[in-house]
């Protein structure tokens, strides 16, 4: 089991985090205001090609049985 965590209400630390549930922290993927505004407005949020989205695949790729983590990923 893993958990992912978005840096937005930073009230434990990732580490914390993973002490506190018993997982590892596969991920820690940024906070984009234009997906909640995307949201807001009933738009796709998948549609926007920011950092959120680019690192999200990357954990899904992982999780889907890639165990060879990209250079530039965020854990």
């Amino acid at each position: 089991m893993y958990t992912v965590v978005r840096k937005l209400g930073e009230d434990l630390t990732p580490d914390e985090l993973a002490l506190t549930t018993g997982t590892e922290v596969l991920a820690v993927l940024p906070h984009e205001r234009a997906v909640a505004q995307r949201i807001a407005r009933g738009d796709d949020p998948t549609r926007g090609r920011g950092a959120l989205r680019s690192q999200a695949r990357a954990v899904a790729e992982r999780l889907l049985g890639d165990d060879e983590a990209p250079e530039d990923a965020p854990w």
